[in-house]
Order: structure tokens, then C-alpha cells, then sequence
């Protein structure tokens, strides 16, 4: 628990969404002899995960802390309360996030994020860092946490009033535009280069645009194919014709807006 923020001390979530995935965990309310119990008395078999009693897990020398000093019980009801109110306080933060980033953030038809640099220099510090923090995520389509001493540095040049030259971070481009607002790109080596399609109509692409692929049916032979059938026909007067039926591909391309901000990101917010 060394150096944990409020993130960490708010404790494990009841409700966490990774993807597409929904995690639920309807059981934290319970301790692990109340679950114990209740499996012995409906004769429920269970399966004990070996490195929970591994010593070289810190959480193991924390579970063995608890069990062995004086009042095991009134020690892990004080954790849970701190946890409760570390959750409250969390909630609070993450709404004055989702405030801050309908006013800060700009998002364009082109997948990159204009970040308002008047409105962003003057956010309480935490919000700022949890909101540039959201975003360099999302654009860098990342799932983990840059190191704090590169985004720390990061975001005080942003806030900065002072210019600076651009620079990249967690698969970013982060330059400053000539009226002093800031830009969030994807790195260009961060871009992925191919999506195959595998009979979907709709997909998600580079995580920043929403294809629609139509598939249309016509006869001009100028438009490009994906396949092409050649028929022959007698005409009336005994010659040959060919006629080619073409089935041509449009794709339309959308931007996701605020969307693609997913939602176990916004946790992080």
C-alpha cells in the first residue's frame, strides 16, 4: 500500500467493464468465512488459489498482518470503512472529471483532441492530471498507465503557458497550436495500419472511428470490384455481347467523438 492514491484505497469495484467485458463481484460485501461457511452448509465446493498463501506476494504479508495482530475484526472493519469513504471521495473527483472534460476537450472529425488550454490551466490540479491522464490513454489507445515521472513532466508543460516543441508519450503527439491550445494526436507508429474484416458491416477502427462498409450492386465497370462476372448473350442479330455485373464497396468513415473514451478508462479519470 506504499504510495497508493485514493484510487487504491478505494478497494476492488463492485461493477468493472475491460472492452467489451462486464466484471461483476456481487460477493465484497462478504467476509471469507461468511463465504466459507455458507459453502461448507450447502456442501459447495470451492477451489484455493495456492499463491494466496504464497509469501512472496505482498498481499499474502498483509493477510497474515490482519489474522495475527491483537483485534483482527476491528482492524478490518476500519479498512472497510476507509475504503467506503475513499469510494465517496473517488465518485466526487471523477464527476468534476466528466465536467471538466465536456468544457476542456474538443474532440475533431479527424481523431485527434484540442485541449482548451485557458480553460485546462485553470482546472484544480488533480482534476487536470486525471483528465490529461484519460486522454493521453485514450488516444494512445493504451490500457496501462504511463510512468509517472514522463506524464508528470508532460502535463506541466501543458499547463504551462511558456511554448514548447513537440513531443510523444504513451503512443501520443502532443504539440502547442499558434493560439496556445493543445493537440492530441496518435502517433504515427501507433496507428494500426490494417483491419480485417470477417463479415461485419460496422467495426471499430484504431479505436478512434466507427467503418460502415456497403455493398452495392451496379453495372459501371469504372468503379472498383471486388469481384466481376462475365456473361455472354445472344443478341437478336446473332453477335455476342458481354455484359459485367460489378459489386462495388463504399465505406463511410465516422468519428466517435467523446465515445471513444472507454468506459473502464473513465474509472481512471
Amino acid at each position: 500500500m506504499g504510495g497508493s492514491g485514493i484510487d487504491g484505497l478505494a478497494g476492488i469495484r463492485e461493477r468493472s467493464v475491460i472492452g467489451d467485458v462486464t466484471i461483476i463481484r456481487p460477493l465484497l460485501d462478504f467476509t471469507r468465512r461468511e463465504i466459507q461457511e455458507y459453502a461448507i452448509q450447502h456442501q459447495q465446493p470451492w477451489i484455493e488459489d495456492p499463491s494466496n498463501s504464497d509469501p512472496k506476494y505482498r498481499r499474502t504479508f498483509y493477510r497474515n498482518f490482519i489474522n495475527n495482530c491483537e483485534h483482527p475484526e476491528i482492524l478490518i472493519s476500519r479498512l472497510s470503512s476507509t475504503a467506503l469513504h475513499m469510494q465517496r471521495s473517488l465518485s466526487c473527483i471523477l464527476h468534476y472529471v466528466q465536467n471538466a472534460l465536456d468544457s476542456c476537450l474538443e474532440f475533431t472529425p479527424f481523431g485527434y483532441v484540442v485541449i482548451k488550454h485557458d480553460v485546462f490551466r485553470n482546472l484544480q490540479d488533480e482534476i487536470a492530471s486525471r483528465l490529461f491522464l484519460l486522454l493521453i490513454m485514450t488516444i494512445g489507445n493504451k490500457s496501462l498507465k504511463p510512468r509517472f515521472s514522463k506524464f508528470s513532466s508532460a502535463l506541466s508543460k501543458v499547463r504551462s503557458t511558456a511554448s514548447f516543441v513537440s513531443f510523444t508519450l504513451h503512443g501520443c503527439m502532443i504539440l502547442k497550436t499558434r493560439d496556445g491550445n493543445i493537440i492530441v494526436a496518435r502517433e504515427v507508429s501507433s496507428i494500426v495500419p490494417k483491419t480485417y474484416l470477417h463479415g461485419e458491416t460496422r467495426l471499430l477502427w484504431d479505436s478512434r472511428f466507427e467503418l460502415h462498409i456497403e455493398f452495392l450492386d451496379c453495372f459501371d465497370t469504372s468503379l472498383p470490384s471486388t469481384s466481376e462476372i462475365s456473361e455472354k448473350q445472344e443478341s437478336t442479330r446473332g453477335s455476342v455481347t458481354e455484359r459485367k455485373d460489378a459489386s462495388a464497396m463504399q465505406v463511410c468513415i465516422s468519428p466517435l467523438d467523446s465515445n471513444p473514451i472507454p468506459e473502464h478508462l473513465r474509472g481512471y479519470a
